[in-house]
């Protein structure tokens, strides 16, 4: 009897263990975000020779976010958005607000509060909260799957966020910059738009709407566009839903309207409302918001007023287009784009150096562009079809995130292919769809074997497939790094600080006085986030003037010419990365292939300009002292000598 009553006791143990391992991996997949968080906390973890375990930040922009953090928490104004310190003395405007740098400077406050220095603080942060960033991204992508999947197979978000690798690694450790915090901010807009469709009558939900998308719009431009399509599906609701429609269509215009206009006050003040600028959140959108909003109103009133939807459309897609030419008729620059006011000069050698601004097919080889686009295409043709086939607010709900989808792919091939964080993003629910039809259609066609392995087969194609094993034996990745641990695998850039180097900059006699450092575009950030001193080239578009100084200089022949443009602008170091980027070659020397793919002859064209003499060592200007510094294979620094006037 005893023995009986253990034998059912052990079964029933085993059992409950057995349910509590594989429950992540069956309906309603409880833990797989647990699960999925750890794995990719853990990558990291056991990847401790990544440079960013050194202090070396993954990219020049959180470098750039975390000294605008350091400068606010030393005292520099909330409404100050510039970078006194990049291009000095006229400083930088920044397209970034203050609200991205909160939740960074909680965390450098919380940290500093137990006796650590400011600048680590703000470095162990940037550790931190992308990974918070990205615990608080699997909720809340989950919560917005319930909206367009049954809510037992929204967990399965979690599952394929880990394969959306562009998107992912915005949430690995030192990204700080705005990408992971708009991933879930687009996710929460897109949340609140479709409950406003599904339930018209609450217009709280209109509100919130407004909210998301407006602050969304505030922390970064490169949001417009989903901005806009949002609004025109809200109005193409409102068009084809009728009287139902008109009320939260007015609120939710109003909401644009009055929390864009306030978010601006909080970003530039009463001094800088308007203030015009294409290039930055700025009086110019609210201008923008202003034509929306009068659109929406249009669709509203026409609702109201015509019974035929076809009458709707025409009038309300009329208003829409005056708003539009009107807006374009006054700020005609952006008909160049979203980057048409950036200086031409600058622009015409910038861009084409900036990986991410190329186009996918011009990024990637074909074969690794074919694995990117595959999921996110079978994503946006099973979101086309499901909104085909739903009625309602459904429709509308799969209407809205198949345009966000169908914008990211086809812009992030004929425009720029940054553009693929939000493939991965907004195809992410639609995969979860696509799976669970396919597993229905499973179970319905196989069994028993054959079932089993049709199910592995389609997890396996959907997921690790076209971004882990496929890239992997293309390109002969291990096994462990290059496979298992893939959530941490991500190129490195070619020259980091180390101690030795920061050491050198901060220490005697540097420390004494502010310095003018003169530095590629790539190492701005890097100083001056790590020193107190000043630069005068970053990846800024709004930099434009400090950009061309600086190469302007680093490409001269003359030293005579180059000894008066550093006294013009009072440099002190000049300090090199020794990999020569393609944007600081001459003019009449292909830049297509960098350094290492050029001839003998376009070789020695370089070694004549600035950069080539100071990184060669050869035929250095007498104005040009070297400063020796200790165990770094990749920096060369130079003192300047004071000039005699």
């Amino acid at each position: 009897m005893e023995n009986g009553k253990l034998k059912k006791t052990l079964n029933s143990t085993l059992h409950s263990q057995h349910s509590t391992l594989f429950s992540p991996f069956t309906l309603p997949f409880k833990g797989l975000a647990l699960l999925v968080w750890i794995y990719f906390v853990f990558c990291y973890l056991a990847s401790p020779s990544m440079s960013v375990w050194q202090g070396n930040l993954a990219d020049p922009d959180n470098y750039m976010y975390l000294a605008q953090t350091v400068d606010w928490i030393n005292g520099q104004s909330w409404f100050d958005n510039m970078q006194h310190r990049l291009n000095p003395p006229d400083g930088t405007p920044l397209h970034f607000t203050r609200f991205a740098q909160m939740p960074m400077a909680a965390i450098t406050y919380a940290i500093q509060s137990f006796g650590f220095p400011l600048r680590g603080s703000a470095l162990f942060g940037s550790f931190i909260l992308p990974i918070l960033y990205f615990g608080i991204f699997l909720y809340v992508i989950r919560k917005t799957a319930e909206h367009f999947v049954r809510h037992d197979w929204a967990r399965l978000t979690a599952f394929f966020t880990i394969f959306s690798a562009p998107l992912m690694f915005k949430f690995s450790p030192s990204q700080v910059d705005h990408h992971g915090l708009q991933a879930i901010l687009m996710l929460l807009g897109i949340s609140f738009t479709v409950i406003m469709f599904k339930e018209p009558k609450k217009i709280i939900w209109a509100v919130l709407s407004g909210l998301i998308f407006s602050l969304s719009l505030a922390i970064a431009l490169e949001v417009l566009p989903f901005f806009m399509l949002a609004a025109m599906t809200v109005g193409l609701w409102c068009i084809f839903s009728g009287r139902k429609a008109a009320l939260p269509t007015c609120i939710y215009a109003a909401s644009l309207l009055v929390f864009s206009t306030v978010l601006l006050l909080l970003t530039r003040g009463f001094s800088g409302f308007f203030e015009t600028n294409s290039l930055f959140f700025s009086f110019t959108y609210i201008a923008l918001i202003i034509g929306i909003a009068v659109s929406l109103l249009f669709a509203a009133a026409f609702s109201l007023l015509f019974s035929s939807a076809a009458i709707r459309f025409a009038f309300s897609g009329f208003a829409a287009f005056i708003c539009g030419l009107l807006f374009l008729y006054t700020f005609p620059e952006l008909l160049d784009g979203p980057y048409g006011a950036v200086d031409k000069e600058f622009a015409g050698w910038f861009f084409p150096q900036i990986q991410e601004a190329a186009p996918l097919p011009q990024r990637f080889s074909g074969l690794f562009a074919f694995y990117i686009l595959l999921l996110p295409m079978l994503g946006f043709f099973t979101s086309a079809f499901i909104a085909a086939n739903s009625a309602d607010w459904k429709k509308w709900a799969w209407i809205l995130l198949s345009s966000f989808l169908a914008f990211s792919i086809v812009f992030s091939v004929v425009y720029q292919v940054r553009i693929i964080i939000y493939m991965g993003l907004f195809s992410i629910i639609p995969l979860v769809a696509l799976t669970y039809y396919s597993w229905n259609w499973i179970g319905q066609t196989f069994q028993n074997r054959k079932k089993f392995w049709a199910e592995i087969l389609l997890i396996v194609a959907l997921g690790p497939l076209t971004i882990v094993i496929l890239p992997a034996f293309s390109d002969n990745r291990s096994f462990t790094h290059g496979m298992l641990m893939f959530a941490a695998q991500r190129s490195e850039r070619a020259c980091y600080f180390n101690s030795n180097t920061r050491a050198v900059l901060n220490g005697s006699p540097y420390s004494d006085r502010v310095m003018n450092i003169l530095t590629p575009i790539d190492i701005g950030p890097e100083v001056l986030f790590y020193t107190g001193h000043s630069t005068y080239a970053a990846a800024y578009h709004t930099n434009a003037q400090g950009n061309i100084f600086a190469r302007n200089f680093f490409i001269e022949t003359d030293a005579d010419k180059a000894k008066a443009m550093l006294r013009d602008k009072n440099i002190d170091l000049i300090l090199l990365c020794r990999l020569i980027s393609g944007m600081y070659l001459p003019d009449d020397v292909m830049k297509g292939p960098g350094y290492k793919g050029l001839s003998k002859d376009d070789k020695n064209k370089v070694s004549e300009t600035m950069i080539g003499r100071l990184l060669g060592g050869q035929n250095v200007p007498s104005w040009a002292k070297p400063v020796p510094i200790e165990k770094d294979s990749y920096f060369i620094l130079y003192e300047v000598s004071p000039f005699a006037d």
